[in-house]
């Protein structure tokens, strides 16, 4: 992926985090007024169908947080993806990451736009530690048409932006030769780089699961204790298991990471089976663990 045709931007005014908005309105509600404001402000350039299957396609949590800027940005990131799929021979490798940085609030996010495959997240999150980079917090979104934008707060081991352009470049790099097929090999071996380093003794990592609190998304919490390539080891059962991440919620604490996930099984049902929620209890335990 050449970063330089992403548009990297650097102290954009796009909020750094987007809380829900007021629910009570309803997604729709939401959508229809951003939809509303679009076509006030028509974007130069991107034809009125893509914007049409943007508003058709994003899921309702979507709409509960996003706003009119991130939209744009969002829909902006879909058209450079279309653009490159279209220049690209057979098209599967095709991937757009663009990133904004926020360094009054010590982070930079990111968004990564391609067609949705099993096991993209872990991926991602493989070559962010490969790069010493920590992720805060994430976003998953699927279009209906298997569009997916994913979308990352990192910050370097100095909690700080990521300021260091020739990283994100790297990032790029190995995110699209790890799409191809097979993938190039510094994309492999960066993304199981961590395993290689020495490991210092765990604490049992405790993982629990809630199927109350969302009506339509299973909750898993992982505690364990905070290391090089967590987040891919923890990402990597749960694709072994076949679970549709929707959202991740990474925090750590005094060298304990506390990441909140929802995820769905591979109908896009809640995760309910006692014997399931015991066996991905099991190999997170393991894999975290060990």
């Amino acid at each position: 992926m050449n970063v330089a045709d992403e548009n990297i931007e650097s102290g954009s005014a796009t909020t750094m985090s987007s809380p829900p908005l007021n629910t009570a309105i309803g997604w729709e509600w939401h959508r229809d007024r951003l939809r509303r404001l679009m076509k006030q402000r028509p974007m130069g350039g991107i034809p009125d169908e893509e914007v049409a299957a943007h508003f058709d396609g994003m899921p309702p949590r979507y709409w509960d947080r996003v706003t009119e800027d991130e939209l744009v940005w969002g829909v902006q990131t879909v058209h450079r993806f279309l653009g490159k799929l279209a220049a690209s021979e057979g098209g599967e490798s095709a991937a757009v990451m663009d990133a904004r940085h926020f360094p009054q609030q010590g982070c930079t996010k990111i968004l990564v736009c391609t067609w949705d495959r099993l096991g993209l997240l872990t991926q991602l999150a493989g070559y962010i530690s490969a790069l010493r980079l920590n992720v805060i917090r994430a976003q998953v979104y699927t279009r209906a048409d298997n569009i997916v934008m994913d979308v990352f707060w990192l910050c370097d081991s100095k909690q700080q932006h990521v300021g260091d352009g020739e990283r994100l470049k790297q990032l790029a790099f190995l995110l699209e030769g790890g799409l191809t097929e097979p993938p190039r090999f510094a994309s492999t071996w960066a993304r199981h780089s961590h395993k290689h380093l020495p490991r210092a003794a765990q604490s049992t990592a405790i993982v629990t699961f809630n199927n109350t609190v969302s009506p339509d998304r299973t909750i898993v919490t992982v505690e364990a204790s905070e290391r090089l390539g967590l987040l891919h080891d923890i990402l990597e059962v749960m694709n072994e298991n076949r679970l549709n991440i929707t959202e991740a919620l990474i925090d750590t604490v005094d060298d304990v990471a506390r990441d909140i996930f929802f995820v769905t099984d591979e109908q896009k049902n809640k995760v309910t089976t006692p014997q399931q929620l015991k066996a991905i209890e099991r190999a997170m335990v393991e894999a975290l663990t060990n």
